[in-house]
């Protein structure tokens, strides 16, 4: 039983003006779908509570908020591709209020931009997404076009083309997964990627290292043929470009703008995006049909507790999907957080690879010195793969 709370600018939504400018609802548990791109017609599947009679004043949404930890989108979100699904776990719906200054400074504290008059008009409801009062996912600010193409991408997605090449050398079909996807196709002149220099002292200058059979450098020549000659393909890309049409592939990524670059590289492919946290879509889909395959954890470790959590997470994966091959991407660095996530996960995982590589930081104080992959189930051969770039990295210390 559910029920649902539509835009206002719909007859009859909630009730009187009145109520509609008082309205708070919340809700534990919830789906949105996003009919189109200027309307959140429904809440559905979860709306546990609607308070009404209550003003919303200022503080105490800065005081929902800084609980909630939560992301606010305008009146229109309009970053949601339409018939795409939103996880979320709180939902609130708001009004702003008649009174000018009132309205401002709700905006302002909503992160709303204010400054057209048309926004200030509004007495609609503002359906926003935010974060669960139980268990919060932090504000996601990580975006991987200012470290594309580094070193450690060199590192991970040669490794990961390797294999990738050796599953696909039977005719058995295999399923695809990672769980941090980021935007698949990069452009290595972009402001961002410059502004670090690391895409410089990575591909760019180790372009080289592979032959023109090596998977990893057929990917590369196809995507620039394609893309331009300053296009780098991420994961996603890599994977699609090697897989065939009888494989699954299966990518999530929680951050919207991310996502919605995602999703557009990977139209031509047949693939399945996945707007959602990672690990959760990889406990609700193993063990994948077909069970043989790969999956890529590569998150950007700014959740902190990511390393506490992953030694845990991938127990549990590999009991799930005991002849799946499971490879974790890590930063090594010079403050040692990768270590005790790697002690337990050597524990417990004592037939795993654990392949790392150094290398000079891409600029002073820049604390990542290296890259590393532990692979649960490594196929045959490549531990050989990886000693071979081994001596590649060791030429650049």
């Amino acid at each position: 039983m559910w029920q649902g709370v539509q835009c206002p600018s719909q007859r009859g939504a909630s009730g009187s003006r009145a109520r509609r400018k008082r309205l708070i609802a919340t809700a534990s548990s919830c789906r949105v779908r996003c009919r189109t791109r200027r309307h959140i017609p429904q809440i559905a599947r979860g709306l546990n509570q609607i308070q009404t009679g209550r003003h919303l004043c200022k503080s105490a949404f800065l005081r929902a908020r800084r609980k909630a930890d939560c992301e606010l989108s305008g009146p229109h979100p309009t970053y949601a591709p339409a018939h795409v699904e939103i996880s979320i776990s709180v939902v609130m719906a708001l009004s702003l209020f008649h009174a000018k200054n009132q309205k401002k400074n709700l905006a302002r504290a909503a992160g709303i931009d204010c400054t057209t008059s048309s926004a200030l008009r509004r007495k609609d409801l503002i359906i926003a997404p935010c974060r669960s009062f139980a268990t919060p996912h932090p504000m996601l600010s990580y975006q991987h076009i200012y470290h594309a193409g580094n070193l450690a991408d060199v590192h991970k997605h040669s490794l990961l083309a390797w294999m990738l090449d050796y599953l696909t050398r039977k005719d058995k079909p295999l399923t695809y997964m990672e769980t941090h996807a980021g935007r698949a196709l990069y452009d290595l002149t972009d402001v961002a990627a410059i502004k670090t220099g690391e895409a410089k002292q990575g591909i760019t200058r180790v372009a080289d290292w592979f032959g023109p059979d090596h998977p990893f450098t057929k990917v590369l020549d196809r995507t620039r043929s394609v893309h331009g000659p300053d296009a780098y393909p991420g994961s996603p890309l890599l994977a699609s470009t090697l897989l065939r049409p009888t494989d699954h592939i299966h990518l999530a990524e929680l951050h919207p703008r991310e996502f919605a670059a995602l999703d557009l590289a990977m139209s031509p492919y047949p693939v399945k995006c996945h707007l959602r946290d990672g690990f959760e879509m990889a406990f609700a889909l193993t063990p994948p049909t077909p069970r043989r395959g790969i999956m890529l954890i590569d998150p950007s470790y700014e959740v902190k507790t990511d390393y506490i959590d992953i030694p845990r997470h991938m127990g549990k994966l590999s009991k799930a999907w005991n002849v799946g091959i499971i490879a974790l991407w890590y930063p090594i660095l010079t403050n040692r957080a990768h270590e005790p996530m790697l002690t337990a996960l050597a524990g417990a995982h004592q037939d795993a690879l654990r392949h790392e590589v150094r290398f000079p930081p891409a600029r002073p104080g820049h604390g990542m010195v290296g890259s590393g992959l532990f692979v649960i189930n490594p196929p045959y051969g490549l531990a050989d793969a990886a000693k071979g770039l081994t001596k590649h990295f060791n030429t650049l210390n």
